[in-house]
């Protein structure tokens, strides 16, 4: 009975924070910055991944637009799961 919601995220991000902050005490940007080094594995792995399949000068045209994208940085520098569903998508594919 009743909407039945589930959850199915992959709470690499959480876990990865909880252990900071068990190690150095609750710090806000803790979230932020597990989020962030994510999204810096994601532009590496689309660059690698570009690299791969085309040449140097795509990869990096590839990995700056990746980098400069608003909307990746807006979520990448926020605490939510994204950023690591993506880095590993891509690292997976590469």
């Amino acid at each position: 009975p009743g909407p039945s919601y589930q959850g199915r995220e992959f709470q690499i991000v959480s876990y990865l924070t909880a252990l900071l902050y068990q190690l150095f005490g609750w710090h806000d940007w803790f979230g932020r910055m597990v989020a962030a080094v994510f999204g810096l594995v994601t532009v590496f792995s689309l660059h690698r991944l570009t690299a791969l399949c085309w040449d140097e000068m795509h990869a990096h045209a590839t990995a700056l637009a990746y980098a400069l994208m608003p909307a990746a940085i807006m979520i990448d520098s926020s605490f939510l799961p994204d950023p690591a569903m993506l880095a590993l998508v891509t690292l997976g594919v590469w």
